[in-house]
């Protein structure tokens, strides 16, 4: 964080320049402070909840949240202090859902809501999470929008608001939110598709899941396997009822967009 705060003084010394900054928090994660395990607490101490009858490690892991959030806090600070913050464009997202490792709970705080499954999950609580946008005088303020994205997306977003012709960028995925961001309805992209190497489900081969149409999501645990779950997210959020055998043409779709989208390869058992 000291780095960031530096590099944003040093960005303002000249406001006619644009710039781009990545920050990465390594918290919340598994494992304990100054070890390379999986195990032990994530945090170097309890901050605030030292009187609190929560378990050790829950008392660690609330306390990097709380920590994470302060440092954000800083970050935007310093942005309004160098007059940076009017016209600059800060994103705030997580690369999975909540985490289940190093004696951490995700129960324990309610962490995946009512999404089914977590970190590593093909379901919704794994791969679901919010995006947050900070962008004064263009996106409102307490603001929501229901349009779908992935990571995939930033480079084309990113490149927009830079001024950058999407002709000009490599071969990508993504598609650009700045429309979505300035309140315009745009569609939504034809399907939101995952895969993962022995997903917490089944420890078979590649996990695939797809998100398509109005609210179509499909979950398949091993790409051998014709066998899929089909759920109604409008309906279903939860992915409690599966619909498969009474969607055959939802389910041929799925199958269909998730073998185009999959490319052999040998890091999962070969395929």
């Amino acid at each position: 964080v000291n780095t960031t705060l530096g590099l944003i003084e040093e960005y303002s010394q000249d406001k006619s320049k644009p710039f781009y900054l990545f920050l990465s928090f390594t918290t919340p994660h598994a494992g304990g402070v100054g070890t390379n395990g999986e195990s032990g607490v994530p945090a170097p101490d309890v901050g605030n909840y030292t009187n609190s009858s929560w378990p050790d490690v829950e008392r660690h892991f609330a306390s990097v949240i709380t920590k994470q959030d302060a440092h954000v806090g800083i970050v935007l600070e310093k942005l309004e202090d160098m007059g940076l913050s009017e016209n600059t464009v800060v994103f705030y997202a997580s690369d999975n859902g909540a985490h289940n490792e190093g004696g951490h709970n995700y129960m324990f705080f309610d962490s995946s809501g009512p999404l089914r499954g977590f970190k590593r999950s093909l379901h919704e609580g794994g791969i679901r999470s919010p995006l947050l946008v900070r962008w004064p005088g263009v996106v409102k303020e307490n603001s929501k929008s229901s349009h779908r994205w992935g990571f995939f997306d930033f480079m084309a977003t990113a490149a927009d608001l830079a001024g950058i012709e999407s002709s000009s960028l490599p071969s990508n995925d993504g598609h650009s939110l700045v429309p979505v961001l300035k309140g315009n309805t745009i569609a939504q992209p034809p399907f939101i598709y995952h895969e993962y190497c022995h997903p917490n489900e089944n420890k078979k081969g590649w996990g695939q899941s797809v998100v398509f149409g109005e609210s179509w999501k499909a979950v398949r645990y091993d790409n051998n396997n014709t066998r899929l779950e089909l759920y109604d997210l409008s309906k279903d959020l939860e992915e409690t009822t599966d619909v498969s055998s009474q969607n055959k043409d939802a389910v041929s779709q799925a199958i269909e967009i998730m073998e185009g989208q999959h490319v052999n390869g040998n890091y999962c058992n070969g395929h």
